[in-house]
């Protein structure tokens, strides 16, 4: 994955959940000239959604023309009807066939990252994705084979996670040296694809109180800051802009933002 300020992004853009808030959401954003102007949109739907949307949102969604995002349409994988504010089997159906169409987008080039509206993982799991979340439901798809997390952008700090969507139970088995290297690689190799020359990292670990079980009231996160040296990838070459301007993540590197 690399940037520029040169060049304008190309993003995949689901609605995701259609039953919930976010095909209102995108046609929100897409009402603003500044979003519509800052990237080359391809929305993966149908002309159904967007007139739902459209509704919801009072406000049109311009597409087809110049400058104007454009249709994927997806229609002919379309369902039906959804019910409004419930999790349904055919809601996920529809938001993983077009997230599935915008990883595939994104794993040919066509795009350089996707972005999707708040999903609803009852819908998805009754749609049968078996994986926790639709991040490891990108892993399968994609077939990815690397380190996958989710990286958090501010403008003045990255962070990655070594665990994510499992339960405070789990997340001390989940910390493990393999996953903490593998976040903090992947971390630094995006900072550095981003024409962050030289990132420096902190990393912030648990501690357990005595006497109390993992999981429990007892365990507590402590920062501890120290250059990350045993993260940075063996060869990288900086790229893109001297500064990151926006968060972006392409399919192909199986990045989650």
């Amino acid at each position: 994955m690399s940037t520029s300020q040169s060049v304008t992004p190309r993003l995949a853009v689901t609605l995701g959940d259609p039953a919930g808030i976010g095909p209102e959401l995108v046609a929100r954003l897409l009402a603003e000239e500044s979003t519509v102007g800052a990237a080359d949109i391809v929305l993966v739907s149908d002309e159904q959604e967007l007139a739902d949307a459209q509704a919801d949102a009072g406000v049109p969604i311009a597409h087809g023309g110049p400058g104007e995002p454009r249709l994927r349409d997806n229609g002919a994988a379309r369902p039906g009807t959804f019910e409004r504010k419930v999790a349904t089997e055919a809601g996920g159906r529809w938001a993983m066939s077009n997230l599935r169409v915008a990883l595939e987008m994104a794993d040919a080039g066509e795009v350089d990252a996707i972005l999707f509206a708040p999903l609803n993982k009852s819908s998805l799991h009754l749609a049968g994705m078996r994986e926790k979340d639709e991040l490891r439901w990108f892993e399968t798809i994609l077939g990815s084979e690397s380190f996958t997390c989710e990286l958090n952008v501010l403008p003045t700090i990255w962070t990655a996670r070594v665990t994510s969507h499992v339960s405070i139970a789990e997340v001390a088995d989940g910390i493990t040296r393999e996953n903490v290297l593998g976040a903090g690689r992947l971390l630094h190799s995006v900072l550095r694809d981003s024409g962050i020359a030289a990132p420096a990292s902190a990393s912030a670990r648990s501690t357990r109180t005595p006497g109390r079980a993992a999981g429990s009231a007892g365990t507590r996160s402590r920062s501890s800051l120290r250059r990350s040296a045993s993260c940075r990838p063996r060869a990288s070459t900086p790229r893109g802009p001297s500064r990151p301007t926006r968060s972006s993540c392409a399919g192909r590197s199986s990045t989650g933002c």
